[in-house]
């Protein structure tokens, strides 16, 4: 929520319905009501091959030097490697090189003169594997803009991909590669086009042909200087050789040094001399400078040096500010600050003018920096220098003013933080811990927030790790914002599976928020919330009820009950109804949370779509999955519209609609459902969270239901070896785990082993939640199974008895699952008179 003032955001994600069939639901934290979610209408969305592009697609970087020489041997190579049929197969061409000899250059040469040749031509820079993905996202917009609409990065990407094997003729760039790890599943899933890398490492690439870039040779360095610097004069032919070779015929230091000869008016003498004032002094003895650092760091000192004589402090200072973000694509609108519009654009041609920067765009709204001359640039920057220290503060300041607010429910908001979020990370790098301004934490916070919505947790935990510690030490440990941070960290671990860990974080955040602000501030509701869904991951939900009714009680008095706070809290206490097995009690407070969140959000909000599965899955539990299947179906459209459909809250509206439908027999439905429940979630959590496990688990009782037995016992013992990993051998959680792996067993014939399974679950269930709960009646009835199945038909009778009682006391007599407890004791009793079936009984198990 955000704050009053100087106030970080504090994210109150704590609407979690501990049933939900893959583990905890994370929605946001109350956002303004008119927040909206962007819809695509039915249909819009079309697959990759069922799309054509009517008009040739360019997005190629149009070259950029001045003059195009000594490279004519390479350009020909490159066209003749190229010259195959991308109708029929995918051509990879590697152009490799250091940095600033060329490669993208002559790669945007041939792209230019080729582009004709390609009905879709599209540059990416590939740098990192989000880069990678972000361009094949923006590639898939442009060949089918609704695509743009779904607001996820990974499906786009993905759609982009599905394009380019359902269609031939293409040309991809994937510009400055550091490791062939990152591109290669790209690479394998590519058809038929031609794909263009440039990368400095000089590794192995399998499958791919290389073009080798070198040092220019010195006539054509000579050439080069000549033509753009203006040195025609004859008596600069020697100072011109000597420049190029100071500068070891790197081209981008070449290029430089003539824009500055041009630009200066002065001679090349001149220049020369000047030059050689200026040694690589921050490279000279660090091993972690090459030669081309080496080579652009002696140019640092001389390009400023023409900036200040042209009186353009604001120019130097702009330059600094720029090497403090990403190298790449920093909007215009970034560096805007004190200087109105006419006066950063007098700035930016300037440095444009001496090939320091370039600028981009139809509106040049963007602008780059070459990756070696930004190196060299920060890491020629003395720390503590007054001018790097205030370049630093207005590039913070810059970006802390541009970033949406309400980074946890804005959706409209995203893609703008997707752009930013580059920049957040590396203006982080130039700050030395323990030394950050206060600022820079509350921009980390909001990234924290931002990760968490993309699902990408372990981002998130960084990020608000990070931003606590600053909080701490500019605040002290016991000021309200160093709570919110605490607060968000826990959020995050819990996100990750560890909420044993969340817990005394949460616990301490409480205690400061009500020394601080007191015990009826809204903020406490918050602390209380997030503490409260924590002891209910850890199966502790008699401690968490009483939490979420204090919570609630503080919201209604301080907000009012129609506040979507208020709702949150509806939720979770409901969902603990649920857990404690009073589902009875449940729906009543679930279809208040719906009513007043749709009210105040929207009906296609996130949050909306989370009670939607709650209100679902107590349904479920009443018995009435028909009435939970149109809920559940709902939900998951909201949550696919709003987050994608590879966000880990997919997976847990996946899993609640496939547990109504198989209750309905529809089990082949349900374990298709199940089964891209667990790819979505192993992807997004990682292979060892919790949720993987409750996925495991739900897929294997489909599986088992079809009759496939032995391979649901392999999925459970995965599932039990996570969860005992994740949350200790007594979480009731467990018990699950356990139980439906002595249900596979017995299935195979193994009823034996089956029953000491059985044993255990029904322990660990019965410390967990007491002798009365619904769940206990489940865990005695299947050990009542499999003690029939063994002949010992008199104790099976007193436990399903035993079992009928507490489902009879607990939902009511007309329950399905105490209906089919009384027919399993009819028949146990018929088959002691020698007159049953014999058919083993089966029911329903407890699920999340």
């Amino acid at each position: 929520m955000t704050q009053q003032g100087e106030r970080l955001t504090a994210s109150n994600r704590a609407v979690a319905a501990g049933r939900d069939i893959t583990g905890p639901v994370t929605t946001g934290d109350g956002s303004p009501i008119d927040a909206r979610t962007a819809r695509l209408e039915p249909g819009s969305l079309l697959a990759p091959g069922q799309v054509d592009v009517a008009a040739p697609i360019r997005f190629l970087q149009e070259p950029r030097a001045a003059e195009f020489v000594g490279r004519e041997d390479a350009l020909t190579a490159l066209e003749q490697m190229l010259a195959g049929d991308g109708e029929q197969v995918v051509i990879r061409q590697l152009v490799r090189g250091m940095g600033g000899v060329g490669k993208s250059e002559l790669v945007r040469h041939y792209a230019h003169a080729h582009q004709a040749g390609y009905p879709v031509a599209y540059w990416i820079t590939a740098d990192t594997v989000e880069n990678i993905e972000k361009g094949f996202a923006a590639l898939a917009a442009e060949i089918h803009p609704p695509i743009a609409l779904v607001g996820d990065v990974r499906e786009a990407s993905q759609w982009a991909l599905g394009w380019l094997r359902a269609h031939p003729g293409w040309l991809v760039v994937l510009d400055n590669v550091d490791d062939p790890a990152a591109v290669r599943p790209w690479l394998d899933h590519l058809a038929a086009g031609h794909v263009l890398i440039t990368t400095r490492r000089d590794v192995h690439w399998p499958g791919t042909r290389v073009v080798s870039l070198d040092v220019l040779d010195e006539r054509s360095s000579v050439e080069l200087i000549t033509k753009v610097g203006g040195c025609e004069r004859p008596q600069d032919h020697a100072d011109v050789a000597a420049i190029a070779a100071e500068l070891g015929h790197l081209p981008l230091a070449l290029e430089q040094a003539a824009a500055y000869i041009r630009q200066s008016h002065k001679s090349p003498g001149r220049y020369l001399a000047r030059l050689r004032r200026h040694p690589a002094r921050m490279y000279a003895t660090s091993t972690a400078g090459g030669s081309a650092e080496q080579t652009m760091a002696r140019l640092w000192d001389t390009h400023l040096e023409a900036v200040r004589e042209r009186a353009d402090l604001k120019a130097e200072h702009l330059l600094r500010t720029l090497a403090c973000y990403a190298p790449d694509n920093v909007p215009r609108t970034l560096l805007i600050g004190d200087a109105d519009d006419l006066d950063l654009d007098d700035a930016l041609e300037l440095l444009a003018s001496y090939s320091m920067i370039t600028r981009e765009g139809e509106e040049q709204e963007t602008v780059s920096m070459h990756r070696l001359f930004q190196s060299v640039i920060y890491n020629g920057l003395d720390y503590h220098d007054p001018r790097s220290h205030a370049a630093r503060e207005s590039a913070l300041a810059r970006l802390s003013q541009a970033l949406p607010a309400d980074p946890h429910s804005n959706v409209a908001g995203w893609p703008l933080w997707r752009d930013l979020l580059p920049h957040v990370n590396a203006l982080v790098l130039r700050y030395r811990q323990g030394s950050e301004p206060e600022e820079l934490g509350r921009v980390l916070n909001q990234a924290a927030l931002f990760s968490s919505t993309q699902g990408r947790h372990q981002h998130a935990r960084d990020f608000s790790s990070r931003a606590l510690a600053i909080a701490e030490a500019a605040l002290g440990p016991d000021h309200p914002d160093v709570a919110t941070c605490l607060g968000n960290l826990a959020s995050s671990l819990r996100d990750l599976g560890r909420a044993s860990e969340a817990v005394p974080l949460f616990q301490r955040a409480l205690a400061i928020t009500e020394a601080a602000l007191g015990p009826g501030h809204p903020d406490v509701a918050i602390r209380l919330g997030n503490l409260a869904v924590s002891f209910r991951d850890l199966g502790r939900v008699g401690e968490a009820v009483p939490l979420f009714e204090r919570a609630l009680a503080i919201t209604e008095a301080a907000l009012g009950p129609g506040h979507p706070y208020a709702a949150i809290w509806l939720g979770n206490l409901a969902a603990s109804f649920t857990a404690l097995g009073r589902a009875g009690e449940a729906v009543p407070l679930e279809r208040r949370a719906l009513a007043v969140t749709e009210a105040a959000l929207g009906p296609d909000h996130p949050t909306v779509a989370t009670l939607l599965g709650n209100l679902a899955s107590s349904l479920h539990a009443l018995g009435r999955a028909g009435g939970a299947v149109p809920l559940s179906e709902r939900a998951l459209a909201i949550t696919e519209a709003a987050l994608g459909p590879d966000h880990p809250d997919v997976a847990i509206r996946l899993g609640n609609l496939a547990a109504s439908l198989r209750d309905l027999g529809r089990v082949g439905e349900a374990a298709r459902l199940e089964e891209r429940a667990l790819a979505i979630a192993e992807a997004a959590l990682g292979p060892d969270h919790p949720d993987v496990a409750t996925c495991l688990g739900n897929l294997a009782v489909s599986l088992r239901v079809l009759g496939r037995a032995g391979e649901a016992v392999e999925l459970e013992r995965r599932a039990l070896a996570i969860s005992e990993a994740a949350l200790g051998p007594d979480h009731p959680d467990m018990a699950l785990r356990v139980g439906n792996l002595a249900v596979s067993l017995s299935d195979l014939g193994r009823t034996g082993e089956a029953v000491e399974l059985e044993r255990r679950a029904l322990a660990i269930i019965e410390a967990a939640l007491g002798p009365d709960h619904p769940t206990v009646a489940i865990r005695l009835g299947n050990l009542a199974v499999s003690l029939r199945v063994l002949g010992r038909a008199g104790e099976a009778v007193a436990l399903f008895e035993r079992a009928l009682a507490i489902t009879e006391a607990a939902l009511g007599p007309d329950h399905p699952q105490a209906k089919t407890l009384r027919q399993s004791i009819s028949h146990t009793l018929d088959g002691m008179c020698g007159c049953g079936s014999g058919k083993r009984f089966k029911h329903c198990h407890g699920r999340r």
